[in-house]
């Protein structure tokens, strides 16, 4: 088993390189790789730890909720990268009790979230983030042809 440890500091949009952390993540051998981060820098990060060798085939990485956002993985702009690195992705989630106040009110933001179906005709929600990113739809091929991919939550009924 190998553990390594790499922090980050700095805030939002800090346009960090992450060389030296990507650096000492990749000479660790991890192949297994937890980040708990807002999702404009994991975002960044995991795109310079794929660069540095980080990630695709033989990862796994372990997302916090932000992380987990459709938002943070449309930021990698790359099609071929960013279906290299989600591949091997698992993403977490708050867990509460069923009966609580607190699950039954993340239960009501997550229906509120649009379908990753779309609204049934093949057409994705569209709405833009204060990044100026689409947060339910990304293009992930590059193909201004083809439809774009969905994102929200499978759990409407």
């Amino acid at each position: 088993v190998t553990l390594a440890s790499v922090s980050i500091t700095g805030g939002a949009n800090d346009e960090s390189d992450f060389s030296e952390q990507t650096e000492a993540l990749r000479a660790s051998g991890a192949t297994v790789i937890v980040i708990f981060a807002g999702g404009y820098d994991a975002s960044l990060f995991i795109e310079k730890a794929y660069d540095a060798g980080v990630g695709g085939p033989g990862f796994l990485w372990l997302g916090s909720d932000a992380v987990s956002q459709a938002s943070t993985m449309a930021r990698i702009e790359d099609p071929t990268v960013r279906r290299h690195v989600f591949q091997g992705f698992f993403g977490l989630t708050p867990s509460a009790s069923t009966d609580s106040p607190i699950f039954r009110r993340y239960n009501r933001s997550r229906s509120a979230m649009p379908s990753t179906a779309g609204d049934g005709a093949g057409n994705c929600d569209l709405e833009i983030d204060d990044d100026g990113v689409q947060m339910w739809a990304a293009d992930n091929d590059g193909n201004a042809s083809t439809p774009l991919v969905c994102s929200g939550s499978d759990n409407h009924q």
